[in-house]
């Protein structure tokens, strides 16, 4: 069956339905098969997923490093008058986060 031939009665359902609805341009979604097959698709959807996130979280831990290293000496004297290691590492955490 020829896919453009339900344009029409489509179109009508969804005027009927809401009529302050634009449709405009109508095609079908029929993608080249060669080009995004399925397992393709998820590869190169997923991948680039992973890739944004890989890169944010890497650049979080660099940001944190540089945090850190730049207070080695306060953590130092809070840790010697007498702060506890848990707390000084839930203020480092919650300040980066």
């Amino acid at each position: 069956m020829d896919p453009y031939a339900l344009v029409t009665p489509i179109t009508r359902i969804v005027r009927d339905m809401a009529s302050d609805q634009p449709v405009e341009h109508a095609a079908t979604l029929e993608i080249s098969r060669r080009v995004l097959t399925p397992d393709r698709l998820n590869t190169i959807v997923f991948g680039g997923f992973a890739a944004v996130r890989w890169r944010s979280l890497s650049s979080a831990r660099r940001r944190a490093g540089v945090f850190v290293s730049a207070r080695t000496r306060e953590f130092g004297i809070r840790l010697a008058v007498g702060s506890q290691p848990g707390r000084l590492l839930a203020g480092v955490i919650a300040e980066g986060a």
